[in-house]
């Protein structure tokens, strides 16, 4: 059984109130990641090595909450598989819904038999003209979970 919470994230943002911010609904714990829509591009970002998990099957499981979300604009997961540090191969799990909503739960299953000895989950949106998406409760989930 895998079961891994992600941390240390590196936060990519466009412009000011993106980031780590305290959260009292919180889906679990006491922050999220928060993101306020300027049109442009917000994700948080992490290597994770894999070498022991080649073969198995994982997914990467979080949840999202938004507020006045306009349509257009992407929302969702990228999963960059690397070996050596190359990129061998790009998957993108995309989430649909916009408006405003509660904590709503979100996985992206890995292409396991993709070459690679790390991946990097990048999380966020892009293209966004208006609202607020949050993210939390990230985690990497394998066999038995």
């Amino acid at each position: 059984v895998y079961k891994r919470q992600i941390f240390d994230w590196e936060l990519m943002r466009s412009g000011a109130g993106d980031g780590r911010a305290p959260q009292e609904r919180a889906h679990d714990g006491e922050y999220i990641m928060n993101f306020i829509a300027d049109g442009r591009f917000d994700f948080v970002s992490q290597t994770i090595p894999m070498d022991t998990c080649i073969g198995q099957p994982l997914t990467v499981s979080l949840y999202f909450a938004g507020v006045r979300i306009a349509r257009g604009g992407e929302i969702g997961v990228t999963i960059d598989y690397l070996q050596d540090g190359e990129v061998t191969g790009t998957q993108v799990c995309s989430f649909d819904r916009r408006d405003s909503f509660q904590w709503q739960p979100f996985s992206c299953a890995l292409d396991t038999s993709a070459t690679y000895d790390s991946i990097e989950v990048t999380i966020g949106w892009r293209g966004a003209a208006e609202g607020v998406l949050a993210v939390d409760s990230v985690k990497l989930i394998g066999p038995g979970q």
